[in-house]
Order: C-alpha cells, then structure tokens, then sequence
C-alpha cells in the first residue's frame, strides 16, 4: 500500500526506478572521472612541456655561455703592475674599440688575446702572435690608450688575415692600418704623442719619427722592404686618414677592413697599389660605387696612380 501510494504498482515497475534512480546518482561520478582524466591528461602534457623547456634552459645557458666566450675581448694575465683601476680602464678602453670595428663590418671568431703588463718590460709594446696571442706592454706605456689600442689592432689584423702574419710588412701597410683604426676610432689624428713623451724624457736625443696621420706624404717614399715599417706605415696612415676626411669616418673604416680582409697578399708585395685598388673594389661592391672618384683623387695626389 505504501509503495502504491508512491506510484509503484509492480515489481518491474519498482525496479526500474531503483534503476533510474542509480543511474542518477552515479552519473555526476562519471563526470567526475572524466574530469580527473582530463586533469590527468593535463598534467602529463605540462609535465613534458616542463622538461622541454627545462632542456630548452639549459641549451640556452651552453648557447650563452658559448657567446660570452666569442665576444669576450680580452683577458688578463695577473702581474704586480696591473691594479684593478688599470686594469678596468684597459677592458673598458678595448671593449669599446671591439664594438666600434664590429659597427663597421669587423667579423672575429678567434680567441680574445691576452694583455700582459710586464713589470720586467723597458718602454714597449707589442703583439706577439697565436698560439700565445699576447699583448704585452711595459707599466710606463699601460695608461695610454694609444699603445694596448695598436696592439689590439694587430690581434684584429692578422686575424682576418692569417697569411699576413707569416710575412714581413715590406710595404708598412699593416703597420700603418694599426696606426689609424685607432686614431680614427678616438678621432686623434696625432697617434702616440703621449707615448713619444715618454721616450723622450727616457732619453732626451732620441730622435723619433711623426706618426701624425695629418700629412702629405707621397707613396715614392717607400722602398719596398727598405722603408722602416713604421715609417712607411705614416705614409699609408696619411692616405687612411685623408680618405676619412673626404668620404667620412664610418664609410672609409668599413671599406679599409673589407679591402684588407679580401685583398690578395703575394701581389702586394711587388705591387704597392694592390690594395688601394681592393679599396676601389670594395667601394663598389658595398657603396655601389659611390666614391670611386674620390678614393682616385686621394692616392692621386700621394702620387699612386689607380
């Protein structure tokens, strides 16, 4: 009486809505289940894109680690002469060097080189080549710029130009290239001034040579493999820096670095127009040519004919 007072008048008919009633009350569990699997599948997923990036960190990491190795510029090789001021300056002074060749066109992958202020040294400095890719300068010439920038510079040079360091600089071309890219770089045309005083008050009759890039010197003065390198690189240095003058700073420092990384060596060292004659060669493949006329005038006027 009880169940038909509830709407149940058979068995079957209890059953079913004991059935339904089931089905009901398990159905919000099924939902429940489906949502953990889902959860689950989830997790899994983050998981693997955890340990994707954790490995995409790592190889970050190597591929920093690895560019802070390229692009580091020099090291240091402790001495009693190197103070952490100086040495400071030293780093500050080259990084920027590094970066204003890079601004025009320098590419380097070989290993920074080493500086070494020898307390031994008398007044030098000088760049000795791979394996030991040094360069080594006497306390007296450390604090001016001068003297680590010309070194560097022959680290830089003989980078991009392997086969140059096996040979004499007969024509004083790379003396000269050492000179000006950093006397263009602290816009001096007067390289070495502060050094020269140096050896002067050393020893007063000491006779040296201007290497003021402001000059009219004519390529005649060199005798190839005769001519003091640094004296014929003056000469070079002069030509470099009334180029700059007439076609700009950047333009011709960018020329003067693809014209040496490209040139061709052996014929230089019969030829002394070989590499004005990449310079013309450059200027066309990277200005299109804009200032052959002008690169003409300028050895010209040193008395090299292109």
């Amino acid at each position: 009486m009880v169940l038909a007072f509830l709407g149940v008048h058979t068995y079957s008919d209890f059953s079913s809505r004991v059935r339904t009633a089931r089905e009901e009350a398990l159905k919000p569990l099924g939902q429940t289940k489906k949502e953990a699997d889902r959860i689950a599948q989830a997790y899994k997923d983050l998981n693997v894109q955890l340990e994707q990036t954790s490995a995409l960190a790592t190889q970050l990491q190597e591929l920093s680690a690895k560019v802070a190795r390229i692009e580091q510029v020099v090291r240091f090789k402790p001495s009693a002469s190197l103070t952490p001021k100086l040495k400071q300056t030293l780093e500050g002074t080259l990084r920027n060097f590094h970066t204003y060749l890079k601004s025009v066109g320098l590419l380097m992958a070989q290993p920074a080189p080493t500086v070494f202020i020898d307390p031994s040294a008398d007044t030098n400095s000088y760049y000795v080549l791979p394996p030991k890719n040094q360069i080594v300068i006497s306390p007296d010439l450390a604090p001016y710029a001068d003297a680590v920038l010309r070194e560097y510079s022959h680290h830089v040079l003989t980078g991009l130009k392997p086969t140059w360091a096996v040979k004499a600089d007969s024509s004083g071309l790379e003396s000269g290239l050492a000179d000006y890219l950093p006397s263009s770089f602290t816009k001096r045309r007067d390289f070495g001034r502060e050094i020269w005083e140096v050896f002067r008050k050393r020893d007063p009759n000491l006779r040296i040579p201007s290497r003021n890039l402001d000059n009219h010197r004519l390529f005649s003065e060199i005798q190839i493999g005769q001519t003091e390198e640094h004296d014929a690189g003056n000469v070079w240095g002069g030509a470099f820096w009334e180029l700059r003058r007439t076609i700009g700073q950047i333009t011709t420092d960018k020329l003067l670095l693809a014209a040496w990384k490209n040139f061709e060596v052996s014929e230089s060292n019969t030829d002394i127009s070989t590499f004005p004659r990449e310079i013309l060669k450059q200027d066309g493949a990277l200005e299109g040519g804009r200032h052959v006329q002008q690169i003409r005038d300028v050895f010209q006027r040193r008395g090299l004919q292109l």
